[in-house]
């Protein structure tokens, strides 16, 4: 019985971000998503954001950094909650497809003449997207690298998400 249960206790985790994952498809799907900005501190949100994976980046021994500009943020009218799932979503395919190296992150905030510009910027030294499938990873349930990585997992809806989160917050 200790074997089912060490084997289920890592899943349950897991289990909860796959539907998480469909939740979230499912209300973008259904024009459900209404965003819900105020005045946040973006520059705390993504230091939470690198606080959560930090443990699973060293554990696979990589250099996790964020760069802000300007430093520090100026507070931002957003929904937090969106800007938070499109992070952790591009962070987790970053410790997802990185097996050694770095994940950087950079964090940008420019004035336009129509309002202000957030920028997310996410590199890493993991396998990158080949070049036939860039089109197409931002589509539900596309997996770029099936062939390449089958034990990565995932339901090929963490993009497709950022994506349309990302359309609704513009």
């Amino acid at each position: 019985h200790r074997q089912l249960v060490s084997a289920a206790r890592p899943a349950g985790p897991r289990l909860r971000h796959l539907l998480g994952h469909a939740l979230d498809y499912s209300r973008m799907a259904a024009g459900q998503f209404q965003p819900a900005p105020d005045w946040h501190d973006v520059q705390q949100l993504a230091n939470d954001c690198l606080a959560a994976v930090r443990p699973s980046v060293h554990a696979k021994g990589l250099q996790l950094d964020l760069t802000l500009s300007p430093d520090p943020l100026p507070p931002l009218w957003i929904d937090a909650a969106a800007l938070r799932q499109i992070l952790n979503n591009l962070l987790g395919n970053a410790l997802k497809f990185t097996a050694q190296g770095r994940i950087d992150v950079a964090v940008s905030v420019q004035r336009r003449a129509g309002g202000t510009e957030l920028q997310l910027t996410i590199r890493d030294t993991g396998i990158g997207i080949p070049a036939e499938r860039q089109a197409s990873v931002f589509k539900p349930f596309a997996q770029s690298h099936a062939d390449h990585a089958p034990d990565a997992g995932g339901t090929g809806l963490g993009l497709s998400i950022c994506h349309d989160l990302v359309a609704a917050l513009q």
